[in-house]
């Protein structure tokens, strides 16, 4: 079974996609390695939390290539929709070609599929992105229009691109910012409970009836802009020892369900977070 590695360039938009046989770190670098040995490496790398991204392999890797690799929030898409959206153009073009009829063909339409997403002009930028990438045009295009064109200098190309995409930017802002509510802010040692959160069952059983939100877990780090550290707690059943970046609109705070004694004290009446986490642990 073949699955694809896919990288989007953040300005020009420009996509590469590559076939790859696993999903373990040493074939992904691999394919970095060749990718950017034609390209150059990255300033800066955005990834998910796959397991190629996070092995001590590639944090060695981009340590020694000198580039800053930063992870997106566990379960939230959205940090990472650049690419999100751009598998889900080639996904469903690979549907609308004879790659759907059969598991392993997709690899052989896939570079058609490619050629017509750099080939055609980016919505945010309006420009089309081998344009952007490169000095001169891809042939044959005849009949592909974009903003610009090739005999325009490239530094004008890039920093109108790069006007028109902070444009977009903002527009998306703006329609995302309709329909959110202010996040609840937290703070270290605060237990919540995660929404999205991986399942700990080890079964084939669907798990789409599984509670909505699991936990709880403890904040262990405020990052800012709406980002918190959190890790499990030792000591629940089911427990599996896990520590991720979430944001906050996917957490709500644990409020205990251990009883509390009527002759307590009013000092009493609420179970401390640092006894409840001891409890927990012990």
């Amino acid at each position: 079974m073949l699955v694809m590695l896919v990288i989007t360039d953040s300005l020009s938009k420009f996509v590469i996609a590559e076939p790859t046989r696993t999903v373990n770190s040493v074939e992904t670098i691999r394919t970095l390695r060749k990718i950017f040995s034609l390209f150059g490496y990255p300033d800066k790398l955005v990834s998910d939390h796959g397991k190629a991204f996070t092995s001590r392999y590639f944090k060695k890797f981009s340590s020694d290539k000198q580039f800053r690799h930063i992870l997106t929030s566990v379960a939230c898409p959205r940090a990472n929709g650049q690419v999100e959206r751009t598998n889900r153009t080639i996904l469903n073009a690979l549907r609308a070609t004879d790659a759907s009829e059969a598991a392993n063909n997709w690899a052989n339409s896939l570079p058609d599929i490619l050629w017509g997403i750099n080939n055609t002009a980016n919505e945010s930028t309006t420009y089309i992105p081998y344009d952007l990438m490169f000095s001169k045009s891809s042939r044959p295009r005849c009949d592909i229009v974009g903003n610009g064109s090739v005999s325009e200098p490239m530094d004008v190309r890039r920093n109108k691109a790069s006007k028109q995409l902070k444009l977009a930017s903002d527009r998306m802002k703006r329609n995302f910012d309709k329909k959110r509510k202010t996040s609840r802010v937290y703070k270290k040692g605060d237990l919540v409970l995660w929404r999205q959160a991986p399942t700990s069952s080890t079964s084939k059983v669907n798990t789409k009836l599984d509670d909505v939100f699991s936990g709880p877990y403890i904040v262990i780090k405020v990052l800012g802009n709406d980002r918190y550290r959190i890790r499990s707690i030792k000591g629940l059943r089911g427990y599996r020892a896990f520590t991720g970046l979430v944001a906050a609109d996917s957490l709500r705070p644990y409020h205990s369900t251990v009883p509390i004694s009527d002759s307590a004290s009013s000092s009493d009446e609420q179970l401390e977070t640092e006894d409840l986490i001891d409890l927990l642990e012990s």
